[in-house]
C-alpha cells in the first residue's frame, strides 16, 4: 500500500478484511481473496496461474508489485512448517536475477525487506499455488530505501 501513497497500518488492514470475511486471525488470508484489499483502495490488480518467472520479470519490469503464494516448508527449509503441504504463505517478489538464478522476496511475515533464493528452491516453492501470481496494474509511485528506511518517490529517467 505504501508503494502506492498510501499510510495504512496492518491492524487496519487486518480489520477491514476481518469485516469482509477475507481474512481469519488463525487462517489467514485465502489465495482467492488477495488482492481485495489492493482494491479497497482504489490499486488495480490482476491475477493468475500458471505464470513463468519470465512473466513475474516482466511485470516488474513495468514497475508494478507482484505478490505469489509460497509452500513456506519448501522455501524456508524449516522443519516447524514440515507438515504444510500447501502453498499458503504470500511473498512480495522484489527481483528476479536470471542471471543468477536467483528471486528476492520481501516477506510480510519477518519483516525481511530483502531475502534471497536459489530460484529452483523458490519455483520449489511456487509450484504449490499452480504459479499463482497477483500483480497491480499500475507502476509504484514509492519504494523502500533501506538506507534511510524511508519510502522515497521513483523517479524514471527521461
Amino acid at each position: 500500500m505504501r508503494d502506492y501513497g498510501i499510510d495504512v497500518s496492518e491492524d487496519s488492514l487486518c480489520c477491514i478484511a476481518g469485516r469482509y470475511g477475507w481474512y481469519d486471525e488463525a487462517a489467514g488470508m485465502r489465495m482467492s481473496d488477495n488482492g481485495k484489499l489492493l482494491g479497497c483502495f482504489g490499486i488495480a490488480y490482476h491475477h493468475s496461474q500458471s505464470n513463468s518467472v519470465q512473466e513475474i520479470r516482466r511485470e516488474i519490469d513495468e514497475g508494478h508489485r507482484v505478490m505469489v503464494n509460497v509452500n513456506r516448508h519448501k522455501l524456508y527449509d524449516d522443519n516447524r512448517f514440515r507438515n504444510v503441504c500447501e502453498a499458503s504463505h504470500a511473498v512480495i517478489v522484489r527481483d528476479i536475477d536470471l542471471s543468477r538464478n536467483v528471486v528476492v522476496l520481501t516477506n510480510p511475515a519477518t519483516g525481511h525487506i530483502a531475502e534471497t533464493y536459489a530460484l529452483e528452491i523458490f519455483d520449489k516453492a511456487w509450484i504449490d499455488s499452480c504459479r499463482y501470481m497477483l500483480a497491480t496494474d499500475s507502476p509504484a509511485k514509492y519504494e523502500y530505501d533501506s538506507h534511510t528506511r524511508c519510502m522515497r518517490e521513483i523517479v524514471k529517467p527521461i
